[in-house]
């Protein structure tokens, strides 16, 4: 499989990552990816489609974004005999929020230690349970808890891109988690940090 960026749902943190950059303690934390399991099962079969997932989070009152990705990503259980979206219909995924990637090093480690470390569990996981009339519903696992989502996909040529967006706390009820990011970039988000994340999804033969 493919293992670069992938949908690096969602979701979902997803996913979820509403974050602060320098000049905040808390700059360096120890790597913990190896402790989070997001390669395929015996029974799973890894996908040869390259994949990208773009998530933008919100902070102050100016709602102002800051994107990222993640960097440990996997898709399987695709039909790839099948045209896109019918391939994707049943297909899974996992993340390793650990592996999050924002292109600010103290950012990341802030996202790591307050907020993915802080979660039942670092691992986001779901389901591409339907794509019908431009709609994809899908199904996302965080923090313990699932959420049925749904999105709006286009298609063009052998890439469909899918787009939505998820709430960390009416979704995912990450109340701990959000608690302790605020709390910590409370500051440089100037009192005002985003439950809400959105997502883009690129899927491409």
């Amino acid at each position: 499989m493919n293992k670069k960026n992938f949908l690096s749902s969602l979701l979902l943190s997803s996913i979820l990552i509403i974050s602060c950059g320098e000049n905040n303690q808390n700059s360096t934390v120890q790597s913990e990816s190896d402790k989070v399991s997001t390669e395929a099962s015996v029974n799973e079969k890894t996908s040869s489609y390259k994949n990208n997932l773009e998530w933008e989070a919100y902070k102050t009152e100016r709602k102002e974004g800051v994107k990222g990705t993640f960097t440990k990503i996997n898709l399987y259980d695709t039909q790839e005999n099948l045209k896109f979206p019918e391939s994707l219909v049943g297909s899974k995924f996992s993340i390793d929020g650990l592996s999050v990637s924002s292109g600010d090093v103290a950012r990341d480690a802030n996202l790591n230690s307050f907020f993915f470390k802080r979660l039942a569990s670092p691992e986001i996981t779901g389901t591409f349970e339907k794509f019908e009339n431009g709609k994809a519903t899908i199904k996302i696992s965080l923090n313990g808890k699932e959420a049925i989502k749904e999105f709006n996909y286009t298609l063009n040529d052998n890439e469909i891109t899918i787009k939505g967006s998820i709430d960390i706390l009416n979704d995912f009820d990450a109340q701990k988690s959000f608690k302790a990011l605020h709390g910590a970039c409370s500051d440089l988000h100037e009192g005002k940090t985003w439950t809400d994340v959105n997502l883009t999804i690129k899927i491409a033969k």
